[in-house]
């Protein structure tokens, strides 16, 4: 009896025991989703603005903010019942005061269903942003060369400027696509939704339209408008519901380009080809409209609605994207095995095709392949633009109009940079004041010409491929009558 009693007592104790554990443990808090995305935000600037745009691991947080790994891991994984106080620490870690809608005390039952692993395999528990991400045409950049100074800006605009159009510019082959994909790679967390589209072979605005709303309605939304505006309505209906982020890659396909000399047009923005004007009105509602999300687009050319109302302070901005500086650019040359005895013969290389990575992968594989990876070898023939990076500049060049035309040759004839009164002299009459300076810009847009000091001159590679005797089946120059061979 007296041992039957000992044990009654001893389940009473461990019964006891066992209740003051659970009510020891409900006493942890949450964070709300308010106060996740509060705290994720901060993370995310000083990630951009003290860390080089590289994630933190948990291993440095932990160090940062003062807690374990493993509980820093449950604050991120909004798993229940965490101390007030490890809330508190996260918080101020970076310089944000916890207030009371940024936590909760789960019911019960939630905490179960936080705890069970079975719960946390659901792909709705993953994380606190549910991913919904359609690469497309998107490339692969697990070799990537630097542009850390770019990444940064185009995060800070869209992370924490929160723009709604953003445009990457630049010369062919500069690596504008590759850009964009790595950072949408390094901010897709930030996102509901991520869609990535081609325009290379210029689908028309209802295709793409039609697309993106059965993407951003997961399926479900097959009531479309019959009219163009009405559409682009109620994608910015489902912008302003969820963040999304939307890239239209190659824009440049839908521009028109070489205009004829008669013909007025405006320089320093392009219109469009015949049937695709209704995207200039995407562009245009997408950078003006209230929204949550963000469009990104990468161009040779820039569109004429974003001349005219982008800015600095503007949520519509633009990011123009020059050549590898040669320490960035190296690695594209060390990447293809070869190595060069003179560091100097290497940055008269990098210098000479402007950090273009493409013209850089070109030549490095022709190197390899017939000079065994000797530079000066191939220095030595006195032919550095040949194939495919002929061919390249070739479709550039065929893009541009006339007067555009005219004025890169007059600039390739130059031996020393010249003024633009200079430049002017040489062009009249075909070409009035007006109409140089605008060509000078559109040109500097795309990284054709170099001005430096109010003087304008040709990268090299440029100079050397407008004055080289070429086969008379190009055409694109020759048939101008302005140079002679």
């Amino acid at each position: 009896m007296i041992g039957l009693k000992n044990n009654k007592k001893q389940l009473a104790k461990l019964t006891l025991l066992m209740n003051g554990h659970k009510r020891k443990r409900q006493r942890g808090v949450v964070l709300t989703d308010q106060g996740f995305k509060k705290l994720q935000a901060a993370v995310s600037k000083a990630e951009i603005e003290q860390n080089n745009c590289i994630a933190y691991t948990v291993e440095v947080l932990s160090d940062r903010i003062g807690i374990d790994p493993h509980t820093l891991t449950k604050v991120f994984r909004c798993e229940a019942r965490v101390d007030k106080r490890t809330l508190h620490c996260c918080f101020k870690a970076f310089n944000l005061q916890l207030e009371s809608h940024d936590y909760f005390q789960p019911r019960p039952q939630l905490q179960s269903a936080v705890r069970n692993p079975l719960t946390l395999l659901q792909p709705e528990n993953k994380s606190k942003i549910q991913n919904h991400i359609d690469w497309g045409k998107a490339p692969d950049t697990s070799v990537f060369y630097g542009r850390t100074a770019e990444l940064a800006t185009l995060k800070r605009w869209i992370c924490l400027d929160s723009c709604r159009l953003v445009g990457l510019l630049g010369m062919g082959g500069i690596g504008k696509t590759s850009l964009a994909a790595k950072l949408i790679e390094q901010i897709q967390g930030q996102f509901e939704f991520v869609i990535w589209r081609s325009l290379s072979h210029a689908p028309t605005l209802l295709k793409l339209l039609k697309e993106l709303i059965q993407f951003f309605s997961k399926q479900t939304n097959t009531n479309l408008p019959e009219t163009i505006e009405g559409q682009i309505s109620q994608l910015i209906d489902y912008l302003r519901a969820s963040r999304c982020l939307l890239v239209l890659d190659n824009f440049e396909k839908i521009l028109r380009s070489n205009e004829t000399p008669n013909q007025s047009y405006n320089c320093l923005a392009r219109t469009y080809h015949q049937g695709y004007e209704d995207y200039g009105q995407l562009l245009k509602r997408l950078g003006e409209e209230r929204h949550r999300s963000c469009l990104l687009f990468t161009s040779r050319e820039k569109p004429k609605e974003i001349t005219q109302i982008q800015g600095k302070s503007s949520p519509v901005r633009v990011l123009k994207l020059n050549g590898l500086p040669v320490p960035q650019a190296q690695n594209i040359c060390y990447n293809n095995c070869f190595a060069s005895k003179s560091q100097t013969e290497l940055s008269q290389l990098i210098e000479y095709f402007g950090g273009n990575p493409l013209f850089l992968k070109i030549v490095c594989g022709t190197i390899q392949n017939l000079f065994n990876g000797h530079i000066d070898e191939f220095l030595k023939q006195k032919t550095l633009i040949f194939g495919d990076i002929c061919t390249f500049l070739d479709r550039e060049f065929k893009c541009l109009s006339d007067r555009e035309q005219k004025i890169m040759i007059c600039l390739a004839k130059q031996r020393e940079p010249i003024s633009f009164s200079q430049l002017l002299s040489q062009l009249r009459p075909s070409i009035s004041a007006k109409d140089l300076l605008e060509s000078l810009e559109f040109l500097e847009a795309r990284s054709l010409i170099e001005p430096k000091a109010a003087r304008f001159s040709l990268q090299p590679i440029l100079r050397d491929y407008l004055t080289l005797p070429r086969r008379t089946s190009s055409g694109i120059l020759a048939s101008m009558g302005v140079l002679r061979y």
